[in-house]
């Protein structure tokens, strides 16, 4: 699977799929190699979402940390591709 069909996939609420170039999804999670960089919620800091949300972990330099460029490519593809739900950026995994 190209990067944009794993995205897709993880949009479209796939749990497990691996694609090429280091991107796929585990666990409903998306990881680029093994650093999750995205994933659903329906709670954050207490905060209950009735619709659910995607929480990227925004690993570039504008976000929580550059960690490297083709992390920093699949995090702004996942950013440019996320529409019509909620989304929390720039948070720190726990």
């Amino acid at each position: 699977m190209t990067r944009k069909e794993i995205i897709q996939a993880f949009l479209n609420g796939t749990h497990n799929a691996q694609g090429r170039n280091a991107l796929s999804i585990r666990n409903g999670a998306l990881y680029s190699y093994n650093l999750k960089i995205a994933e659903y919620v329906r709670s954050y800091q207490g905060l209950t979402i009735t619709s659910g949300a995607i929480l990227i972990y925004n690993y570039q330099r504008d976000g929580i940390g550059f960690y490297s460029m083709t992390t920093s490519h699949h995090v702004g593809m996942i950013k440019r591709m996320v529409t019509g739900v909620n989304i929390i950026t720039n948070v720190a995994p726990v």
